[in-house]
């Protein structure tokens, strides 16, 4: 049987959290456009995740990922008229 995803309201980031409670943000500023992964936006995230009671694991969905750390898994987001490639990254072990 497949993972229930639980969406999430009220949030900058926090979109969602898996059953174990990992969190799922989505970096995107106020008009939509995707954003980078910064250290600045991961304590964001990590706030967003303590408010709501969450766990440290967290799966970022952003542009870039210019901040890495244990504990996130990043996916790149991209544009639909963008050519370029999407890539993975479970980070730091």
């Amino acid at each position: 049987m497949p993972e229930t995803i639980t969406p999430l309201t009220g949030y900058r980031y926090l979109i969602a959290h898996t059953p174990t409670r990992e969190g799922i943000f989505r970096i995107q500023d106020q008009h939509g456009e995707i954003g980078d992964f910064t250290e600045e936006i991961y304590e964001a995230c990590v706030g967003e995740a303590a408010a709501a009671g969450l766990g440290p694991v967290y799966h970022v969905h952003s542009r870039n990922n210019l901040f890495h750390t244990s504990g996130v898994h990043w996916t790149q987001l991209i544009a639909a008229d963008d050519p370029t490639t999407v890539h993975q990254s479970g980070g730091p072990e």
